[in-house]
């Protein structure tokens, strides 16, 4: 157990300097995104070729601690795709699944994994991606989160409003307290229940 244990420690910090490096490192978004692949490659013993594949096999096997610098890095992947105006669907899917991952860890990778699903909301524009960011920000008590990625989804289609007022529907359901501290007041439900029965 000790061999594992230092394993992941020396993983971790590896994939944490590269992080560290490559976030405040002033290359180009071309170069960055050639950095990253190439760390997640060594670092992760990932063939270059097949790099996402690759980190979908890891993901089953690595430790949530360590998962948050992978979602990390490929967030900056995903900055860097968007200044070049380059597709990043792949990239951002595969760092929710990392970022998702981060919450099953202790408290710091669980608020960064968060953070970074919260991050995340602007540039999704699959549906399924965005109903299980709004089941993940309702399992954890972030309301108001959800609600951004409802009214996205919503945006994009009509169809899923019922998704909408099924969510308002269950958390109406608890206290004052919890909806407050979950960044969604009962009054800005209310008007979010309206608002959506103006739109059917």
């Amino acid at each position: 157990m000790g061999i594992q244990n230092d394993h992941l420690l020396k993983l971790i910090a590896e994939i944490s300097n590269l992080f560290a490096a490559i976030a405040s490192g002033e290359s180009s978004p071309s170069q960055k995104i050639e950095n990253i692949d190439t760390a997640l490659s060594a670092t992760l013993n990932v063939d270059p070729m097949f790099l996402f594949s690759g980190l979908a096999e890891e993901l089953h096997t690595i430790d949530p601690r360590a998962a948050i610098f992978v979602a990390q890095l490929l967030a900056l992947r995903v900055e860097a795709l968007e200044n070049l105006d380059r597709c990043y669907e792949s990239s951002l899917i595969t760092a929710i699944d990392f970022a998702n991952k981060a919450r099953q860890g202790d408290s710091q990778s669980r608020k960064k994994g968060l953070k970074i699903l919260s991050d995340f909301i602007i540039r999704v524009t699959d549906t399924a991606v965005l109903e299980t960011l709004i089941h993940i920000f309702e399992e954890e008590h972030r309301f108001g989160s959800a609600e951004d990625a409802i009214f996205k989804l919503i945006h994009a289609n009509h169809e899923f409003l019922q998704i909408g007022l099924d969510f308002y529907d269950r958390i109406q359901l608890l206290d004052d307290l919890t909806l407050q501290n979950g960044g969604l007041p009962r009054t800005e439900i209310l008007e979010a229940i309206s608002e959506l029965h103006n739109l059917a």
